[in-house]
C-alpha cells in the first residue's frame, strides 16, 4: 500500500518545468538551496539544509555531486534506494529522477553543474565511459576517507573563491578548469575506491551503452510506450536481448524499469499537475480511464483518484 506522505509547502511547478517535472539550475537556485553561490546560472554550489524541492520525484537537469559530511540522507535516484551517511558523496546525473525521502541533522554541500556547462569540459575519454558506467551502475554512492572529504572541501573553497572573485565576469576559462579538475577528482577517487567499476568499462561497456540507452529512452517516451519492443525496435536489437541484458546489468526487469517510470510520472502529475484523471489517462496514453486506473491501482494499491484525494488532503 501506498504510504502515506508528509505535506510540503513547496512543490515544482509545471509551467516552469516544461510540463514535465523537470528542475533546471535556475529553478535551484531562486527556490530551494541555502547558503548558495552562483555563478551565470552554470555552475552553483551550496550548503544544503533544506531539499524540500525535491520531496516529489523529479528530473535534475544537472550534474550535481552531493557530499554528506554529517547526519543522514535517504533518497532514491531512478527508483533506486541511497542512504548516505557521514563522509559519503552521491552524484546525481541529467535526466535522472531523484526523489528525497528523509534526513537526520544533515550537513552537506553541493557543487551543482548545468548539462550545457559539463558538455564544455575538458574530459578525457576514459572519465566519460566511467562516468556512463557510474551512470548505469548501482554504484552512485561512495563512501569515503575523511582525508579525502578534506581533499574534496578544498575544490569547494576554491570554487566558492573564484565564484565570488570581482573578476569572475572573465572567468569562464577558469571555472572551467577548476570544475573538470574537481569531476576528474570525483571520477579518479571513485575508480580508487570502487575498482569494480573498471571491470565494468573494460569487461561490460557495451551492455552498460545498452542499459545506458535504454533508461534514457524510456525517460523520453515512458509516457507514450509501454511496450518493450517499440524499445528494442529504437535500439535495433531483439525485445529478448533488450530483457536479459537489462536484467544482466542492472538487476531489474526491462518491464519494471518502464512501468516504475510511469507509475512515478502519474503520481507525480495526480498529485500536482491539476489535472483530471480522465486528462492524465489521454497524456500517458492509455486506452482509457479505466485502464489507467486498473494499471495505477495494480502499482500502487490505490486508484488514482483515491491518491489524488490524498494529496489534496494534505494540503488543507
Amino acid at each position: 500500500m501506498e504510504k502515506k506522505r508528509k505535506h510540503v509547502t513547496l512543490r515544482p511547478n509545471y509551467t516552469d518545468m516544461n510540463e514535465r517535472n523537470v528542475i533546471t539550475l535556475e529553478n535551484i537556485i531562486h527556490q530551494v538551496l541555502n547558503e548558495s553561490v552562483n555563478y551565470k546560472n552554470q555552475v552553483m554550489i551550496s550548503h544544503i539544509k533544506d531539499l524540500s524541492l525535491f520531496k516529489t520525484p523529479c528530473h535534475l537537469k544537472a550534474i550535481s555531486i552531493l557530499v554528506c559530511l554529517n547526519g543522514e540522507l535517504e533518497c532514491s535516484i531512478n527508483l533506486h534506494t541511497y542512504k548516505l551517511g557521514k563522509n559519503s558523496v552521491l552524484i546525481i546525473f541529467p535526466e535522472n529522477i531523484i526523489q528525497l525521502k528523509s534526513t537526520k541533522d544533515l550537513e552537506a554541500f553541493a557543487i551543482i553543474l548545468s548539462s550545457e556547462f559539463v558538455r564544455k569540459l575538458s574530459l578525457d575519454p576514459l572519465s566519460v565511459s566511467h562516468l556512463l558506467a557510474w551512470e548505469v551502475t548501482r554504484k552512485a554512492k561512495l563512501e569515503l576517507p575523511e582525508k579525502e572529504i578534506d581533499h574534496l572541501s578544498h575544490y569547494l573553497a576554491i570554487l566558492e573563491k573564484t565564484m565570488k572573485s570581482p573578476f569572475n565576469e572573465t572567468s569562464d576559462n577558469l571555472m572551467m578548469y577548476i570544475s573538470s579538475a574537481f569531476m576528474a577528482e570525483i571520477i579518479q577517487l571513485h575508480h580508487h575506491y570502487q575498482p569494480a567499476i573498471a571491470e565494468d568499462i573494460n569487461g561490460s561497456k557495451r551492455k552498460l551503452n545498452i542499459l545506458d540507452k535504454f533508461v534514457k529512452l524510456v525517460g523520453i517516451y515512458h509516457s507514450q510506450e509501454r511496450e518493450l519492443k517499440f524499445y528494442a525496435d529504437k535500439m535495433c536489437i531483439t525485445p529478448k536481448y533488450l530483457a536479459d541484458t537489462v536484467k544482466n546489468i542492472s538487476g531489474k526487469k526491462a518491464t519494471e524499469w518502464i512501468c516504475d517510470f510511469v507509475i512515478m510520472e502519474a503520481q507525480s502529475l495526480l498529485r500536482y499537475s491539476g489535472l483530471t484523471v480522465h486528462e492524465i489517462s489521454e497524456k500517458l496514453n492509455f486506452s482509457s480511464q479505466s485502464a489507467f486506473g486498473k494499471y495505477f491501482k495494480y502499482q500502487v494499491g490505490v486508484s488514482p483518484s483515491e491518491y489524488q484525494g490524498r494529496g489534496q488532503d494534505e494540503e488543507k
